[in-house]
């Protein structure tokens, strides 16, 4: 499956995180892409 998008930040650190939540919020497709799980558990972000 491919999936695109407009913006994908590799890293969700403090920085990585705080990119992905402000180009989600102007309306970007965005995908952050991390190793841990915590991201999702902590943040409801959608897998």
């Amino acid at each position: 499956m491919i999936e695109t998008c407009d913006v994908a930040i590799i890293g969700a650190g403090p920085a990585g995180a705080n990119a992905g939540i402000m180009a989600a919020s102007q309306g970007c497709h965005t995908i952050i892409m991390t190793s841990k799980q915590c991201l999702v558990a902590r943040f409801g972000v959608q897998k």
